[in-house]
């Protein structure tokens, strides 16, 4: 994988798309068959979302970027310092926790794709994604899916993480499908102020799910007088986005997975690649907004909920609501569209030519 070329190409797409679509009819005629075939080729390369996005600039406004992990290392090593990539320098731990065998995550080649942008049509934000997080919960070699350990990467609380309005996003591949997985979330006493994680179907006692669903778990946690934990614990909101499926196969692939709060409707909203496939309204007890106590902000493990099995790419936390054209996006390697949808755009262009 020639990553820089891959660069190159997506810079010189959106130089001569641009220029192609906006200029006159009269000018666009004069354009010969080879350049119409270098810029199709560079549209079916990248993809016809990135095509018509990057041409005519579908993303809307981006939010202030809070934290952005990237997940690059050196493939194979265990992973220390987690690098934020954006402004605020937030760096997180990789580390363990639960016990019962588990490690700390460790970088690796398997990645989502070379080049991450920020939204359709937005910016080149890592153009070199060479590594991820490979995550592993011990209990899978006995055969215990229900296992509380794991390895994770967690940051101590700021008030950047606090946020009235956010949006929470990352790259996910299963590897193995556990009970309730926590993906990344804000913890709190024994749980979660708000957790990304798993809510799966079709098993029985600690045996593997079959299906594994995107869901959102909000921990208001309201304080009975002895001190125990309210009728506001443990609240959660399902979908039907699979992010796993030993029926569909979809394990054997990345997925982005994506929750939005709105802090003005206290709702949820919870996305599978780019799609809305689940949303709530937080009520418990008088509670009807996220409550905050300092907790860890944590990715692979913790919050309540057991540690996550396969890879984790891409982490970006946002402190507003982004569109799903404001999502992260991969640009994929050149070439890998068939000849005959490049022929059927080149017979669209050759129309507005005629």
């Amino acid at each position: 994988m020639v990553v820089g070329r891959n660069f190159d190409i997506y810079m010189s797409f959106r130089r001569k798309y641009t220029v192609m679509m906006k200029a006159p009819v009269s000018t666009f005629r004069k354009k010969s068959w080879t350049e119409m075939v270098s810029v199709t080729g560079l549209c079916i390369g990248m993809g016809l979302g990135f095509c018509f996005g990057l041409g005519i600039g579908m993303s809307g406004a981006q939010g202030a970027t809070v934290l952005y992990y990237q997940m690059e290392g050196t493939a194979g090593t265990t992973a220390a310092a987690v690098a934020d990539s954006g402004a605020n320098g937030l760096t997180g731990t990789a580390g363990n926790y639960g016990g019962g065998g588990a490690a700390t995550p460790t970088y690796s080649g398997v990645t989502v794709g070379p080049i991450i942008t920020a939204g359709i049509g937005g910016a080149v934000v890592n153009a070199n994604n060479t590594t991820s997080l490979k995550f592993e919960n011990p209990g899978v070699a006995g055969g215990n899916f229900q296992t509380n350990a794991g390895g994770r990467v967690t940051l101590a609380s700021s008030a950047l993480l606090e946020p009235a309005n956010f949006t929470i996003e990352a790259f996910v591949r299963v590897e193995s499908q556990i009970q309730f997985a926590s993906i990344v979330g804000k913890e709190r006493n024994s749980g979660s102020t708000w957790l990304m994680d798993s809510n799966p179907s079709g098993h029985s006692g600690v045996t593997e799910p079959t299906n594994m669903t995107l869901r959102a778990r909000i921990d208001h946690q309201v304080l009975e007088s002895s001190g125990g934990m309210g009728s506001g614990q443990n609240q959660s909101f399902g979908s039907s986005g699979s992010i796993s499926s030993a029926a569909t196969g979809l394990g054997d692939g990345w997925h982005h997975v994506a929750m939005t709060y709105d802090d003005s409707e206290n709702r949820v909203r919870l996305f599978v690649d780019y799609v809305q496939v689940g949303t709530g309204v937080l009520s418990a007890d008088g509670v009807q907004d996220l409550v905050y106590n300092g907790g860890l902000f944590f990715i692979g493990g913790g919050g309540g909920g057991r540690g996550f099995d396969g890879w984790i790419d891409e982490v970006r936390f946002s402190d507003s609501l982004l569109v799903t054209n404001d999502f992260l996006r991969v640009v994929p390697e050149p070439g890998r569209m068939v000849l005959l949808m490049m022929a059927g755009l080149m017979g669209m262009m050759w129309r507005r030519r005629g």
